[in-house]
């Protein structure tokens, strides 16, 4: 819930200052929507069963859809279904930013990586389910290093293990990059793509 808050209010400051026409969030059914309400009472949010349970009256709806460090979390299988899902939801020049764990050596620091195989992805493969859901990926960044997934290991040690509240040390902290990078790295944490509908998928 705590990481959902932290990264619903890092896409506020995106958003917000944008002053889009409408904001909608939608997830499923628990107090992560009720935390989000109460962060932006301005947007709507929709509770689904999942995300290939989205309504009919949301097809080609929205000009941006994010998916962010979310797709890793789905059952195993279903990420084509769930990214055609979500392109139904773009207007004809709308996007799709997306982002998820990246495939290199800082995995293992990722502890449910581990524990439950909790996927990280390579470009390639990305690239390919895209496709599959009509989407084509136009822009490619990288976000991360062995700094910052190791600063999220402690933060899930500290707080599944020692039950503490964690911060960020200033040796780590001051390691990792502010921002996107276009270049992938060998320690590369997160991959940020820009996705479009490809022109036989708007006809």
């Amino acid at each position: 819930l705590e990481f959902r808050r932290v990264l619903f209010r890092s896409l506020l400051k995106l958003l917000v200052p944008l002053e889009p026409a409408e904001l909608m969030g939608i997830d499923v059914a628990g107090p992560w929507i009720h935390a989000a309400e109460e962060v932006v009472p301005s947007a709507r949010f929709l509770e689904v069963a999942s995300l290939t349970d989205l309504p009919a009256s949301l097809d080609h709806h929205f000009d941006v859809v994010m998916l962010l460090e979310t797709l890793e979390h789905l059952p195993r299988g279903s990420e084509a279904s769930s990214l055609r899902s979500l392109a139904s939801l773009l207007a004809p020049d709308g996007y799709l930013v997306f982002s998820t764990p990246a495939a290199g050596i800082s995995a293992p620091l990722d502890p449910a990586w581990i524990l439950v195989g909790h996927r990280h992805y390579r470009l390639v493969t990305l690239t390919e389910m895209f496709a599959s859901a009509g989407l084509e990926v136009r822009k490619v960044y990288y976000s991360g290093n062995f700094w910052t997934s190791l600063d999220t290991f402690m933060l899930y040690f500290s707080k599944h293990v020692l039950r503490r509240t964690y911060v960020s040390p200033a040796m780590i902290s001051s390691r990792e990059p502010s921002g996107v990078y276009e270049h992938r790295r060998p320690t590369s944490a997160n991959i940020w793509l820009e996705a479009r509908l490809k022109e036989e998928s708007q006809i």
